[in-house]
């Protein structure tokens, strides 16, 4: 079995953890969202109030 960088499995996976640490700092009172644009390395958007 071949392990795959990119494939459809680690894709929900990596998706799985960013939502994860939304819901983090959301529940430690920042405000996050997932950005899902098209700019490279750049998943998650915060602000501390």
């Amino acid at each position: 079995m071949s392990i795959q960088s990119r494939g459809p499995r680690n894709q929900q996976v990596a998706r799985a953890g960013e939502y994860f640490v939304l819901a983090e700092l959301n529940k430690r009172g920042a405000l996050a969202v997932p950005f899902a644009g098209n700019m490279p390395k750049i998943d998650i958007i915060g602000l501390q109030q």
